[in-house]
């Protein structure tokens, strides 16, 4: 038996629905909206190995190093727990899709479960990159920007 990326097969699925999909007439007068980058979201968010390499040059205080200690320990709890299920989800969908004929409705179901996980992994991340960046102050923000690697 053949063992694949479920993360591929999902993303073939988006594809092929994407790629059959006709692209809209342009109106002149339309306003374009777009999502925000990965690198327009990361731009406003500081990272914990940011603040931890750069600790001393923004002056962080031992109040805010305990508090973002916190943060990330709670997280990583919260990570852990959330990676086993999301394995065991993935575990799920792959022998569905092994099947020699696949129940689309069983499928689906277990690639949402994957989905769902790998959201929920995604939004702990995202919470605690803002809970670190509100447990620095703004001077300390701006010091983080000219630090950041470009």
């Amino acid at each position: 038996m053949q063992r694949f990326n479920v993360r591929w097969v999902l993303v073939a699925i988006v594809l092929t629905g994407c790629s059959s999909m006709e692209a809209p007439e342009e109106q002149p007068d339309s306003i374009e909206l777009t999502a925000p980058t990965r690198t327009e979201i990361e731009s406003h968010v500081y990272p914990a190995e940011l603040v931890m390499d750069h600790q001393a040059a923004i002056g962080l205080s031992e109040e805010q190093r305990s508090a973002i200690r916190g943060e990330l320990q709670e997280t990583q709890r919260e990570l852990v727990d959330a990676e086993f299920e999301l394995r065991a989800r993935r575990e799920t969908l792959v022998r569905v899709l092994s099947r020699a004929r696949v129940d689309e409705a069983s499928a689906m179901e277990a690639a949402t479960q994957v989905a769902d996980g790998e959201r929920a992994i995604k939004l702990a991340h995202m919470r605690l990159l803002i809970r670190i960046k509100n447990h620095l102050t703004e001077e300390q923000q701006r010091a983080l920007d000219r630090l950041r690697p470009r």
